[in-house]
């Protein structure tokens, strides 16, 4: 005659077919894929015939199905309608069988006994551990992420994280009662596991214990396992590899998690006890929630760790890329100094050059324009690191500034410049700085505006200070480029030819040179208006660059 057991093995594929379309669906069930819905079940029946289980490996496969059910947000009535329901489906198959593989009726009453009592102790569990551990973990979890917090601060320490990983294993220890934990991380590259902190009774020392998650070892088993906890009952008698530390040490029970449970493998926790007894499904369930949230913590961790040292290897790179340009841009004014020299040399002796007289005034403007662009170049490099442009201050007119700047911007660009304002605007400011930046505006705006059409600069006296207005007709700048605009090395989108003829700096130093002088400029660009930028600055900038150089 047929046993229950026998029956359950022979029939166990329409049984749990049976069972999950009953199952799925119930309300709680929604969102599980059909593994998760009875992943942890289908282990628990293999073993609900089987009478002789001296080693309570039923109740164990009973409380990772409970653990799994809690996490997944289950209440007691849905977790024992289910027990229920899957004792039903059994009892359905075994009476199919029928005939000659009929089951005595014992059997079937055993089966309804045990099915009753793990019903119980379900209930049992389940409750004490809504009404009482779940704040217990509250508290737990609340202690672990202020833990991981203070080690965040604290990273630049060195040994911060070992240190912050013996707490935790303390604070597990403490929430499981146990008398010892270990951390194992895994190491890709080597495919090794290796201890990283331990605590309690058994203390490995760091980087000792190495083991190949493949190799049969109880923290292999625990990597291996994606989607419940390891147990082993007697950790000197266990088939499985443990250290020699942990074998000699008087720990019998052992649990262990991986971390993370799904994921691709980070590492291992485990924790062992001086008792031998299986771990109760809040035990389970507590070092569950922290393999869970440590897992957080590690990985924030580890991306924090990531950024600092890409933030760092930024600042090398930065720190070096403009000490470099520095260098460079200080070592090419002596040859370009030298160039200026024979150029003048030569321009004076113009006469004697025939068809080739232009050429030292060539050379002088083009050693004088490379001259300028290194110049911006340090400025903007002083900018970045923080400190205002430095301006010698003195009273001078800024509308006989505009003049001097439009005459030149007019010897290298044609007579395209347009100066509006009568009356002297007298104010104590630095006239090479705006004369820089009047230069700055009119070269932007012939790179930019339309060449049939002139570019105006206005000067004029504010009741609170002075305004210059550079404008010109041509394309908008739009909205994008308006964010940008005043940054370094910024160029505007759609015109790379534009864009080759400089370095994007002038704008970045018009900028630094109104809020030198303690003013401010602006950009209005619209359709048929043109393109206008408007300098304002008070009539004294003393203040301002006695308050730059306090610092």
């Amino acid at each position: 005659m047929a046993t229950v057991e026998s029956i359950i093995t022979q029939r166990r594929a329409a049984i749990l077919q049976r069972w999950e379309e009953e199952a799925k669906s119930a309300p709680a069930s929604r969102g599980l894929s059909p593994f998760e819905l009875s992943n942890k079940l289908s282990r628990y029946l293999d073993l609900l015939g089987r009478w002789d289980d001296p080693h309570g490996e039923r109740r164990r496969q009973l409380t990772n199905y409970l653990s799994a059910r809690l996490r997944e947000g289950y209440r007691l009535n849905d977790i024992v309608e289910e027990l229920m329901l899957l004792g039903t489906c059994v009892t359905l198959e075994v009476s199919a069988a029928g005939g000659d593989d009929g089951v005595d009726a014992s059997e079937l009453a055993r089966l309804q006994a045990t099915l009753r009592e793990d019903a119980g102790a379900t209930i049992e569990v389940v409750s004490r551990y809504l009404l009482d551990d779940v704040q217990v973990e509250k508290q737990y979890l609340r202690r672990l992420q202020s833990l991981a917090g203070a080690t965040l601060i604290n990273s630049e320490r060195e040994g911060a994280l070992t240190d912050h990983l013996r707490e935790v294993l303390e604070l597990a220890m403490e929430s499981v009662g146990g008398q010892t934990a270990a951390i194992l991380f895994h190491d890709k590259e080597r495919e090794v596991l290796w201890v990283a902190a331990s605590a309690g009774l058994v203390e490995e020392p760091l980087m000792h214990y190495v083991t190949d998650p493949g190799s049969g070892s109880f923290v292999a088993e625990v990597a291996a396992r994606r989607d419940e906890t390891t147990a082993v009952l007697d950790a000197e008698t266990t088939e499985l590899e443990v250290s020699e530390l942990l074998r000699q040490s008087g720990i019998h029970s052992l649990l262990g998690v991986r971390l993370p449970a799904r994921l691709p493998l980070l590492g291992v926790m485990y924790i062992g006890m001086t008792e031998r007894r299986p771990f109760s499904l809040n035990e389970v369930q507590r070092l569950e929630s922290f393999g869970a949230q440590l897992t957080q913590h590690l990985e924030q961790a580890r991306l924090h760790a990531r950024l600092k040292a890409t933030v760092e290897d930024l600042r090398i790179d930065q720190v070096l890329r403009e000490r470099f340009i520095s260098v460079l841009a200080h070592d090419l004014r002596n040859p370009l100094s030298v160039i200026r020299s024979a150029a003048h040399l030569l321009d004076q002796q113009a006469d004697k050059l025939g068809d080739l007289r232009d050429l030292p005034v060539r050379a002088l403007r083009n050693a004088l324009r490379a001259d300028v662009m290194i110049r911006d170049l340090l400025d903007v490099l002083r900018i970045r690191a923080g400190h205002e442009l430095p301006l010698t201050l003195a009273e001078c007119d800024l509308l006989e500034v505009a003049r001097g700047a439009c005459r030149e911007l007019a010897d290298v660009y044609g007579d395209r410049f347009v100066l509006h304002g009568e009356t002297p605007v007298r104010g104590t400011w630095s006239a090479d700085a705006l004369h820089r930046a009047l230069w700055n505006l009119g070269a932007n705006a012939v790179k930019y505006g339309s060449p049939e059409t002139p570019i105006v600069v206005t000067v004029r006296g504010l009741e609170e200070g002075a305004e210059v207005v550079v404008r010109n007709q041509g394309p908008v700048i739009g909205e994008a480029d308006r964010n940008t605009l005043f940054e370094p090395f910024a160029q505007r989108s759609g015109d790379e030819g534009a864009a080759r003829e400089g370095w994007g700096l002038g704008l970045t130093l018009v900028q630094s040179c109104a809020r030198a002088h303690g003013g401010s400029v602006a950009v209005a660009s619209d359709p048929g208006e043109g393109t206008a930028f408007t300098i304002k600055i008070p009539f004294d900038s003393r203040p301002f660059q006695s308050r730059a150089a306090a610092p």
